[in-house]
């Protein structure tokens, strides 16, 4: 494990609510114990998979097992802690992927749904995670055979639902969080950059997440500590060595 790994668990703070993400990545031993789980859950039943790019997502625990609770917590990091402090009682994840992350926000309260348009992914969720819900579908069908869904919290994290269509489905939530973008300088000038219009308009609470209730505004108190984090310093460096893209903050 590199120094920038050790740092960012050092001020990563545990959860109060979500002890699997202590258990399975701020512990001591956590890494180890995590493939240990994933492969007792392997060994039980075997199951088909279409093994392709996405497959070999940083986010699937098949493909990066020693490294992908990191990539989920540190990316994650802001909406995360967001999820342990108000303890939503309803949570949609959209674009769950391979649902390591829904799993770990299923501690805080016994409705919570990962949706991911990928076969291949909702059954490897499905595979290791059997005690949360999964659905195979995209946003848009997802609702429209769900008309009176409601959650309290949608979180989308590196998906490509923009502001238009958080807004068409404003009736099935409470409050959004966006996660992540890499602005590019052939989609926006510096200007529009610094005034933050790559960004969804909201509430701020970290350099790549953003919280949408159509109403509050700003920057939270807290913002400053995404900055330091694996996360952000992987944008940081991603964004040097591709020199098409603006700086992440």
């Amino acid at each position: 494990m590199g120094l920038l790994s050790v740092f960012a668990k050092f001020v990563h703070l545990k959860y109060k609510h979500m002890n699997r993400i202590n258990e399975f990545y701020l512990d001591r031993g956590a890494e180890p114990k995590f493939e240990d789980y994933v492969l007792q859950r392997l060994k039980e039943e075997a199951f088909p998979l279409e093994i392709n790019s996405y497959f070999l997502s940083p986010h699937n625990p098949l493909a990066h097992l020693p490294t992908v609770t990191r990539w989920i917590a540190e990316r994650y990091k802001p909406a995360l802690k967001y999820v342990d402090r108000t303890q939503p009682k309803s949570i949609l994840e959209v674009g769950c992927g391979f649902g390591l992350s829904t799993w770990f926000m299923s501690e805080v309260s016994n409705n919570v749904v990962g949706v991911d348009i990928s076969p291949s992914a909702i059954t490897v969720a499905k595979k290791l995670f059997p005690d949360t819900e999964y659905v195979q579908s995209d946003t848009a069908r997802y609702f429209d055979e769900n008309p009176d869904c409601y959650f309290d919290l949608i979180i989308d994290c590196y998906g490509a639902t923009g502001l238009e269509t958080i807004v068409k489905y404003r009736k099935h939530y409470g409050k959004f969080i966006k996660i992540g973008l890499r602005p590019r300088k052939s989609q926006f000038t510096r200007g529009q950059y610094l005034a933050w219009k790559y960004k969804i308009p909201g509430y701020h609470i970290g350099f790549n997440c953003t919280l949408y209730d159509g109403e509050k505004r700003g920057i939270s108190a807290l913002y400053p500590l995404s900055y330091f984090g694996w996360s952000y310093f992987h944008e940081l460096r991603h964004a040097v060595q591709h020199k098409k893209l603006y700086l992440p903050f």
